[in-house]
């Protein structure tokens, strides 16, 4: 490849030479083309043009001037290289045998088995063959001087065994026209392979991991025969699975990469997938397939009669029907002999297929991802001066995903700090359309609870507590646990420990949810678009609520920093209230609703204060007074373990029923007083256990208490001013009730008792 009389400081001058974009390559990677050459016959002229020519194709081409840096052992480095690369071009020139180095990288050549093209440039093959003018005279030196005699036969042996090969001579073609020649063949030898990463960023890494993992699943399973790989969209699946293909192909007769199967199958075309399959393991033309159900057969008796082992991949599965389709489970019954590895963003698919060989993809290392982030942003591998900290920044935005690295990278190259700035700031709120694009599949592929769950976490609860989301969800309906599961099997969402200082505890009130950065901003942007439910997590949507003839609105003080004014949406009728840490001290909420709000529901979790004039944290009480309310008031306490609602008074409204509700281990209200509440018809006080004080004043309407013999905590029981109530239920059971006021009452047959009210 190189000169044998080369010095490092040649190559460290070589490489000095090269563009920035140039060297950004670590020489371990995997080449698709590694080009062997007697550089000082042929590096400047065709080689040169033949190394340019290739990268425009998007091909990896190793070239020790643009990898090499000063320092790296070369044969080292070559050997790696030749191994895994797909393609070798052998440049016959005329003192290509005064280079030991160029007849030791021919030696491992002709060992790796891949393709190899040779070109004869102003020498004939037959010379080489033959091993007539400059080869022998080259190989005659070797001798007499007594160096490399223990190679020397295996170099001729190489010589005539690839001057053999059908290759390209210079003959009369200039430089260009012979180059484009060379070009078209690797082409045509990698029509089988598929472009690697242009920046192969940790690559290498991801592909050792990957075996490493895969010696440890064949060891536990003998005859493991599928791999998965899964993770979140835009993690990489595709790129790793592409690249072990590249490597792995040549290990097996006959291979098959099929991407985007999921895109496909919802086009109908599962079975020209399977056409594909035919195709490419049985090397034959497939007859024509109409329908899934003929391609499973066809695929299974062809395969019968012939054998061939072979790798395959199924990229970017998303139904366990795909499988089903496209793999054929006869030929993975052999031992030993296929491999077919699966990408997939939702893990519950390999749970249903029984795949338990499986590979987590996860987040980029911070050192790979500003690597690549820098290959995109600057075409080379590190920041520029005065862009240090801006890089910083957008890496931290991106969160280890590839994806968002490579497409910010793209969208920032050539562009001043101010643009860079401003390009940072934007992507909070939105983002570029070609990151949109490809992270909206995997939320396209949702159901419609599953939808709106993940919009509810983009919008509210990230770094909030599960079971509080959960509470939510159960009070809309949705099937919150079984969407959140599989909202995780996607990818889509995690949840994350905390730790205590006792280490960790596996509770639903130990475990927030996460979501990366960037499916939150696209969360956020698609619930801006839908009308219903509308979601506001910012406080100044509030202020757009006013021209909205809404009827009913939920509120989770979750999110709120402030109490919200809500003056001026006179149509109200219904207003839901999560009030879970909401900072409820001294609303001026209530006061500003019309007349028209029939419904009033409160979630009490835990209050950080109260609607009257309590700034306790934590409140032990809850006043409601005042407020133009009509209909039905839920009070609903009791969260497990952290339940501190104790007392409850609700005056001069115009409730029709109050229905206390109180988890069945967890009733700790104990003080109860309802006045003037001139249209209530009814109280249920069944759930209220722990009840000591109930205090009943002009409520004219009222016909119904109902639960009373359960009050078997109840001490003072006053009820005045309620003619329309007819009877009470026996008060015999109440056994600790020291005090008793009941006026204007007639025929109930309970005796009078005085008292304080």
């Amino acid at each position: 490849m190189a000169s044998s009389s080369s010095s490092p400081q040649q190559y460290e001058d070589s490489f000095a030479s090269e563009p920035p974009s140039k060297r950004i390559k670590s020489a371990t990677s995997l080449y698709d083309v590694f080009i062997n050459h007697r550089g000082s016959d042929v590096k400047q002229s065709l080689v040169r043009e033949l190394y340019n020519s290739l990268e425009e194709s998007n091909i990896r081409v190793f070239l020790d001037s643009a990898v090499l840096e000063f320092g790296e052992t070369v044969p080292s480095t070559i050997a790696n290289v030749i191994q895994s690369a797909l393609v070798h071009i052998v440049i016959f020139s005329k003192h290509y045998a005064q280079s030991a180095w160029c007849l030791d990288e021919l030696l491992l050549m002709l060992q790796t088995h891949a393709t190899i093209i040779p070109v004869f440039y102003d020498v004939k093959p037959s010379e080489i063959r033959k091993q007539k003018g400059t080869y022998t005279d080259a190989l005659t030196t070797y001798e007499k001087k007594g160096k490399h005699l223990d190679k020397l036969d295996k170099w001729r042996e190489a010589l005539q065994a690839v001057s053999k090969i059908d290759g390209y001579c210079k003959n009369h073609l200039d430089d260009s026209s012979l180059c484009k020649k060379i070009v078209s063949a690797v082409l045509r030898q990698l029509k089988k392979s598929f472009p690697s990463a242009k920046y192969p960023v940790g690559l290498d890494e991801l592909v050792e991991d990957f075996e490493i993992s895969c010696d440890l699943m064949r060891k536990k399973n003998e005859s493991a025969k599928f791999v998965a790989i899964y993770g979140m969209t835009g993690i990489g699946k595709t790129t790793l699975a592409r690249e072990i293909f590249n490597r792995k192909q040549r290990e097996y007769e006959a291979s098959s990469f099929l991407f985007d199967v999921s895109k496909k199958s919802g086009r109908g075309q599962l079975p020209s997938l399977q056409m594909k399959l035919v195709k490419d393991l049985l090397h034959e033309t497939p007859p024509e397939i109409f329908d899934v159900t003929q391609g499973k057969s066809i695929l299974k008796s062809r395969l019968r009669c012939h054998s061939p082992s072979f790798l395959m991949v199924l990229d970017d599965i998303d139904h366990v029907e795909q499988l089903d389709a496209l793999v054929i489970t006869n030929k993975l019954n052999q031992p030993g002999k296929n491999l077919v590895i699966i990408t997939t963003s939702d893990e519950q698919i390999l749970t249903w297929a029984g795949i338990t060989d499986r590979y987590h993809l996860k987040k980029m290392d911070r050192k790979f991802g500003r690597k690549l982030f820098c290959c995109h942003a600057f075409h080379e591998a590190h920041a520029s001066t005065g862009y240090e900290d801006l890089v910083e920044s957008f890496v931290d935005v991106c969160e280890g995903l590839p994806l968002s690295l490579q497409v910010l990278g793209k969208n920032v190259y050539g562009k001043t700090r101010d643009n860079w700035q401003l390009e940072l700031e934007k992507v909070s709120e939105t983002l570029p359309q070609e990151l949109k694009q490809k992270l909206r599949i995997s939320f396209d592929s949702l159901n419609e609870d599953e939808k709106q769950i993940f919009m509810d976490i983009a919008c509210f609860f990230v770094d909030k507590q599960k079971s509080v989301a959960l509470r939510v969800w159960d009070g809309t309906g949705w099937s919150g646990l079984h969407a959140l599961q599989n909202l995780k099997n996607k990818g889509l969402v995690e949840e994350v420990e905390q730790l205590s200082w006792n280490g960790p505890q596996w509770h639903d009130d130990r475990v927030s949810l996460r979501m990366h950065r960037h499916l939150r901003v696209m969360g956020r942007e698609i619930a801006d678009g839908i009308d219903f439910p509308r979601r506001l997590w910012r406080h100044q949507d509030l202020k757009s609520l006013a021209p909205f003839l809404l009827k009913e609105l939920q509120l989770s003080g979750t999110f709120m920093e402030e109490c919200p004014k809500l003056s001026g949406i006179s149509k109200l009728e219904k207003l839901v209230l999560n009030a879970e840490e909401m900072p409820i001290d001294g609303w001026p909420l209530l006061e500003s609703l019309g007349v028209h709000l029939t419904g009033l529901v409160l979630r009490e979790d835990t209050l950080s204060g109260q609607l009257a004039s309590n700034n306790t944290r934590k409140s032990k009480s809850f006043v409601l007074s005042n407020f133009k309310l009509k209909g039905l008031l839920a009070l609903v306490t009791g969260v497990p373990g952290r339940s501190s609602l104790e007392k409850v008074e609700i005056s001069k409204q115009n409730l029709v029923s109050v229905v206390i509700i109180s988890g069945s281990h967890y009733k700790s209200i104990k003080s109860l007083k309802l006045y003037h509440m001139e249209n209530l018809f009814e109280v249920d006080l069944s759930c209220l256990t722990k009840l000591k004080v109930l205090k009943l004043k002009n409520c004219s309407k009222l016909k119904s208490v109902s639960g009373m013999s359960d009050l078997a905590k109840l001490e003072v029981l006053a009820i005045r001013q309620c003619p329309q109530l007819n009877g009470l239920p026996s008060l015999s059971s109440l056994d600790r009730l020291e005090r008793v006021v009941i006026d204007q009452f007639t025929n109930i047959g309970i005796s009078k008792l005085s008292g304080d009210n």
